[in-house]
């Protein structure tokens, strides 16, 4: 399994659709913290985390040591007051972020009917409202029903309670309990919506067993995970479904929404390209203003018109002036390129990043079709970037990533070296990028195992003990250091390395119990 592709999204927009226009049966989300990471609502890890700190005498006292990282467990040991005053802070700060502006667009398109969140937070209808668009919003935790019948069509349904309601759902106690009640709604939307899954990993929620039981695949289910290779759990999951159903890996939440919301030509939405269109229309329904009993007048004509004057000014200076940051929202990175004058402070910004996207889909192409002309074109892209913003660290650790899989498709030495050097200068810009040490890393691995050099080998170790104290809970982190341990000792017949390698492993698979590799 691969990170999904532009072709996985071509199809998937093609079955939204489909249920859209031919059954008349649009798709439902299911969508978990993933969704909400980027609008600054932390993991369960990173919560845990928290607790273990702000909690440790109570989370020792009361918890063995192998429940001290389930989030569950470590929510039990909180009274309700201190897990609300835990969350508040991250719920009153929260952004609206990208993916749920690209779930409100789906919805406002007529793509998605019903969303299932596991998600205390309001992101996503403070992103509808955005649009102007209001669905019906329904607490499963202060309200739990086997009725589904009076459900919107269109709805938000919070599963686990909402950060200011009556109840919300955070042991394990309390979520065991809550899936049974949970059922109807889950068997509702199994058998009457295609689905889409998303941000949601499936591994360790009371409500898994119970969607896993409910699923015979009558209808379409899509899994977008941001692991390219999906868990035991949901691998059995998708089973059930037969071709009905499949794994995307790779998704992140914001990128993958966004890139589905263009393929249904429902993103941007009307607000970020014309504004005062939009203005425009969310007025248009506003009732004349009283002026005594039974006697209105329309008090909205001045605004009216002022909006409709800048709009014509906003159409008039698109004409001339093309606008690069609408560009870059509809992903028209060749646009930007051919529109953008590096020599202009304003523009340089966005023509770097058209360069390094259009360099990120010249290497992922190049990955996926083993092509090494896409690599060598990649390259220019990067390079093209740096010379227009020479401090811009994530040009060169892509940079670095293309060079490492031109390096391991044609066995080239050389371009290891390259891509030493690329990550060496993204270090120096940021220092503290779990990413770059990592990827640094697996450059440096790969080049060992090519050469069968030792020291590489042993930098590329030091390096992911670099980005693991950077983040200390990274598993894929572990596993790739694991597998350089592993290839040294092959190297070297040292038994002392594979032992060093099995404590990687284990605790990869402490931090993601359910990940094969």
């Amino acid at each position: 399994m691969a990170k999904y592709t532009k072709h996985d999204i071509g199809r998937l927009a093609n079955g939204l659709r489909r249920a859209k226009d031919d059954s008349e049966k649009p798709f439902a989300l299911l969508i978990g913290a993933g969704c909400s990471k980027s609008a600054n609502i932390p993991l369960a890890s990173e919560l845990v985390t928290e607790i273990t700190q702000g909690y440790k005498h109570e989370i020792e006292h009361r918890l063995d040591s192998d429940k001290w990282t389930d989030y569950g467990a470590c929510m039990s040991c909180l009274s309700k007051d201190e897990r609300r005053k835990l969350l508040k802070p991250y719920l009153d700060n929260a952004k609206i972020n990208w993916a749920h502006i690209a779930i409100a667009s789906l919805m406002r398109a007529g793509f998605v009917s019903r969303v299932l969140t596991f998600n205390f937070d309001s992101v996503l209808a403070r992103a509808c409202g955005l649009l102007g668009l209001y669905p019906a919003t329904y607490d499963f935790a202060a309200a739990p029903t086997a009725a589904t019948g009076y459900i919107a069509e269109q709805a938000i349904i919070h599963l686990h309670g909402q950060g200011f309601g009556m109840a919300m759902m955070n042991t394990d106690g309390e979520t065991r309990l809550h899936a049974q009640n949970l059922k109807p709604l889950l068997l509702d939307v199994l058998e009457n919506s295609p689905l889409l899954v998303i941000g949601y990993s499936g591994s360790s929620d009371a409500v898994f067993p119970v969607l896993k039981d409910q699923f015979n695949g009558s209808q379409r289910l899509i899994w977008a995970g941001y692991s390219e290779t999906e868990n035991d759990s949901v691998a059995a999951f998708i089973k059930r479904g037969g071709n009905t159903a499949e794994y995307l890996g790779g998704a992140d939440a914001d990128l993958f929404l966004i890139d589905l919301a263009r393929e249904l030509g429902c993103f941007p939405p009307k607000l970020f390209d014309d504004p005062h269109g939009h203005l425009l229309d969310e007025i248009a329904p506003v009732a004349d203003f009283p002026m005594v009993s039974d006697q209105t007048t329309d008090l909205l004509v001045g605004l009216r018109n002022r909006l409709q004057s800048a709009q014509k000014q906003d159409q008039q200076q698109q004409q001339t002036s093309p606008d690069l940051e609408s560009m870059m929202r509809k992903a028209q990175w060749n646009e930007v390129v051919l529109n953008g004058d590096p020599a202009n402070s304003d523009q340089a910004d966005l023509l770097a990043w058209a360069y390094v996207m259009q360099g990120n889909e010249l290497t992922d192409l190049a990955e996926l079709t083993g092509n090494q002309q896409r690599f060598e074109e990649s390259l220019e892209k990067y390079a093209k970037a740096v010379e227009i913003k020479p401090e811009m660290h994530e040009a060169f650790n892509n940079w670095g990533i293309a060079l490492s899989g031109l390096a391991e498709l044609t066995g080239d030495q050389q371009r290891f070296e390259e891509s030493l050097e690329k990550y060496a200068k993204a270090v120096e810009i940021k220092p503290h990028d779990h990413e770059i040490f990592n990827n640094w890393g697996n450059a440096l691995a790969g080049l060992a195992r090519l050469t069968g050099d030792q020291q590489r080998f042993e930098e590329s170790l030091e390096k992911y003990a670099k980005a693991v104290e950077i983040k200390p809970h990274d598993h894929e982190i572990f596993n790739n250091w694991g597998a350089a341990l592993s290839g040294l000792a092959r190297l070297t017949g040292d038994q002392q390395r594979f032992e060093e390698s099995l404590e990687k492993y284990a605790k990869a698979v402490e931090i993601k119990p359910h990940d094969h590799e």
